[in-house]
């Protein structure tokens, strides 16, 4: 189904999306479901491989466990055999109001992992604007100032919006590393925010040809069977690199005991990267 647009959804989608289900592989009925996103409007799915360990809970009893690590940068933590949380999760209020004047309802609340850390998910503002160079931290703040951000699950619109954690994460494919003797969790993540906006139909096919993907799976999206096409790309400077200040990714141990973070180190330099593909061989541990 179309990511950034929902009125054409069945209602069954809406229930299960961005969801970990456990199905009873003797009757192939669902045992239960947990939705890590309600309405999910930000590509927000679940790349990360739930990780099975048996873990503390409140009580400091051991209990069999799934972590399901998420985009959102949310670290959800839940008995495996009920799919209720081992660690707090609350319903925080978010944006609910679309600019998108033919879309559903947006959900007023989103589950939050409250008792487990949040990685890589801290809310922008301008003094986190960053660039290589003066001007391109300009240009970035600039950007900025024009683009739509209200926080957390900011409503898609015909602006450009800024998405944080971004629709790449977070967490993504990598998933969690446990070590059961030690009880710690390793994880790495993603920071480098998304921008996306909805296009309508009849402007798509010129949209289409000003931003070509980059490869990435950034770049436009049809959304066939929709009003609107979709274009979305990550937040970087005219110099093409990120407009956040680095670290862009990390390494994170966390002691599964205190639920608090032993230690987290970025990940990747710069030797290969630079402005415009072009190789810096400068190795600066950035993520």
């Amino acid at each position: 189904t179309p990511d950034y647009y929902g009125k054409e959804r069945p209602e069954f989608s809406n229930q299960y999306n961005s969801s970990l289900v456990a199905l009873d592989v003797r009757t192939g009925k669902e045992k239960w479901h947990f939705q890590t996103t309600h309405y999910d409007l930000w590509d927000y799915d679940l790349p990360s491989q739930p990780a099975l360990m048996d873990v503390p809970d409140q009580n400091g009893q051991i209990v069999p466990a799934v972590m399901q690590t998420t985009k959102r940068g949310q670290i959800f933590l839940l008995n495996r055999e009920t799919g209720q949380p081992i660690a707090d999760v609350v319903e925080k209020p978010v944006p609910s109001k679309s600019p998108i004047p033919d879309e559903k309802p947006l959900s007023p609340t989103q589950p939050y992992s409250v008792g487990m850390p949040t990685i890589g998910a801290d809310h922008l503002n301008e003094k986190k604007i960053w660039g290589v160079t003066l001007f391109d931290q300009l240009v970035c703040r600039i950007q900025f100032k024009k683009m739509s951000y209200e926080g957390d699950f900011t409503p898609v619109g015909f602006n450009k919006t800024l998405e944080q954690p971004g629709n790449l994460g977070g967490m993504n494919w990598g998933s969690v590393a446990y070590d059961a003797k030690n009880q710690i969790a390793y994880i790495n993540d993603i920071r480098i925010p998304s921008v996306f906006w909805l296009v309508k139909r009849d402007e798509f096919a010129q949209v289409n040809k000003k931003y070509p993907s980059d490869g990435t799976g950034h770049g436009p999206s049809p959304q066939t069977g929709t009003p609107y096409g979709m274009v979305t790309m990550m937040w970087t400077s005219a110099m093409e690199t990120p407009c956040t200040e680095p670290p862009f990714g990390t390494i994170s141990a966390i002691d599964m005991k205190s639920k608090q973070v032993l230690w987290q180190v970025p990940v990747g330099t710069t030797k290969d990267l630079g402005p415009w593909g072009i190789k810096s061989h400068i190795p600066l541990a950035m993520g």
